[in-house]
């Protein structure tokens, strides 16, 4: 079992991390925490598989610092886009969505982006890769039958082939996926249809 444990003290980025991290793998076990010094005093806090602390939070290096030690991965949150740390990997809250999925999924399952829990898209058949990027867009199933020519049925046969294929049931699983996979990229999910 994955734990992740959030030390940051604004809600929205608590959340948006959150976010991000049940969208790659929804079984994770989330603590929340609006400082260090609450991360020492909380015993359910323990020692996360994921440590995710917020620069901000006071006292961010030495918590990384002591968590490492004892085999808990790392990751900081920073305002800036270079962040000079000790920690396993730094997120940016200025980083594009696929530079941010990229570097939680590295966290989570700590190696490259071709790490064997990622499925490739090859596994999805073309009509299924369509229908995902349509999705991950976020299209509704009548908008997709209509750009594909096909059924609404048939875009719905094929969302469930998909969910059972890669073992993903959400939408943001679905976008966190087809970023990852180059189905779509970061651009396009800023563009309104």
């Amino acid at each position: 079992m994955v734990t992740v444990c959030i030390i940051e003290s604004s809600f929205l980025l608590r959340l948006a991390m959150k976010r991000v991290f049940q969208s790659i793998d929804s079984s994770i076990v989330f603590h929340e925490l609006s400082s260090t010094r609450d991360f020492r005093c909380d015993p359910e806090s323990a020692l996360p598989t994921v440590l995710v602390v917020g620069e901000a939070s006071g006292g961010a290096e030495e918590i990384i610092h002591e968590v490492k030690q004892k085999g808990c991965k790392t990751l900081l949150l920073t305002h800036n886009s270079i962040a000079d740390t000790n920690a396993d990997g730094a997120i940016s809250v200025n980083d594009d969505p696929e530079t941010i999925y990229k570097k939680v999924q590295q966290i989570i399952h700590n190696g490259p982006e071709t790490d064997p829990d990622i499925i490739p898209a090859k596994s999805l058949s073309d009509r299924e890769t369509d229908v995902l990027k349509y999705v991950a867009l976020g299209f509704t199933n009548k908008e997709i039958a209509d750009k594909l020519f096909i059924s609404t049925h048939t875009v719905i046969t094929h969302r469930k082939n998909i969910s059972s294929k890669l073992g993903i049931k959400t939408i943001a699983g679905f976008t966190a996926y087809a970023l990852i996979n180059h189905i779509i990229v970061a651009s396009e999910t800023r563009q309104t249809r």
